[in-house]
């Protein structure tokens, strides 16, 4: 009797990029046939649709003069912010209040105030903010997590970074200067709320999972092919000997590596990277559990205007999906 052949077929990388592609168009397709009759939660308020295809967003910034003078220059948006929960780029959202808490100005607010005025602080946000103790919006946990780390930030001790993560989900801790000069606390310079018109492609992040999955790896396979993950190699998280093995000069990735890629700190960049050379300007998460609403833009022709700059090199009002052919 004839023995099995128990070798795994050989993985085909360009097909996997393929697919990816294919995933793509399938997570971009909301935004390539946004209907103003039906604006609502299509974006799930990551982005607002009105007339005429008009995609609008709202950009929270403490300093708007450095956006506008990154948009004027042309600059690689992702590598001009490389932080976010969707990668690097510009940050929009149609709910431009969910961010007002996340906007650097609070946690940089928060670092800055002398040691001698902390605990008067922490007093404050208990007396403003009675939702952390009422029944139904945190759980348990959650409510010992926040005494816990207002407790490390009013006695200045070790850990009491923690107590950032109290300005995003699920606490969502907030005060205004009013609050502040009540309880005879320096002020804090608020963000301003810039916005903008929006055109090109974005996909879903929180689309499909099957696409989603489909897209993840064929960017992987897409960096693997051409070598770029060189570029990450002197990169500390991730332990180069297990994510590639050298085949006649060339990197390879091992299958390992693969799942140790999608685990990667910066995973998001990868595939903004993929699809952005493949004709997409940006991505957007729809509101959730887990995520806040909003949008991020790579491409800075994606932007038509910023307050009342217009931008001289817009990407069309709408534009057609690439085709089949992998770049």
């Amino acid at each position: 009797m004839r023995r099995r052949n128990s070798r795994r077929p050989r993985r085909n990388p360009s097909l996997a990029v393929e697919r990816g592609l294919e995933a793509l168009r399938v997570l971009s397709k909301r935004t390539m046939n946004a209907d103003p009759d039906r604006t609502y939660g299509m974006f799930g308020a990551a982005l607002e649709v009105r007339a005429h295809r008009l995609v609008v967003g709202y950009h929270v910034t403490k300093s708007p003069e450095q956006v506008l003078a990154a948009l004027k220059s042309n600059v690689d948006l992702a590598q001009a912010r490389q932080t976010g929960d969707l990668g690097g780029g510009l940050y929009f959202s149609a709910a431009p209040q969910l961010w007002m808490g996340r906007s650097g100005h609070k946690s940089e607010y928060i670092q800055a105030l002398p040691v001698e005025l902390r605990p008067r602080f922490v007093e404050m946000i208990y007396a403003v903010n009675s939702k952390i103790e009422s029944q139904g919006y945190l759980t348990r946990s959650e409510q010992g997590i926040v005494h816990r780390d207002l407790s490390r930030y009013a006695e200045n001790d070790p850990g009491w970074m923690g107590v950032f993560n109290l300005l995003g989900q699920p606490f969502n801790l907030s005060w205004t200067n009013e609050d502040l000069f009540a309880y005879g606390l320096p002020s804090m310079r608020n963000p301003v709320v810039v916005e903008s018109r929006i055109s090109g492609v974005l996909f879903d992040y929180a689309g499909d999972r099957g696409a989603l999955d489909a897209l993840y790896d064929g960017a992987i396979e897409w960096w693997g092919e051409r070598g770029m993950l060189r570029s990450l190699r002197a990169d500390e998280e991730l332990d180069w000997r297990k994510i590639v093995r050298h085949r006649d000069a060339e990197f390879v990735l091992t299958p390992s590596g693969r799942r140790r890629l999608r685990a990667y700190g910066r995973f998001s960049e990868l595939v903004n990277e993929f699809a952005r050379v493949h004709g997409v300007n940006g991505a957007f998460v729809s509101s959730s559990f887990s995520h806040d609403a909003q949008a991020v833009i790579f491409d800075s022709a994606a932007i038509r205007t910023f307050g009342k700059w217009r931008n001289p090199r817009p990407a069309p009002s709408q534009t057609r999906l690439w085709t089949a052919e992998v770049v």
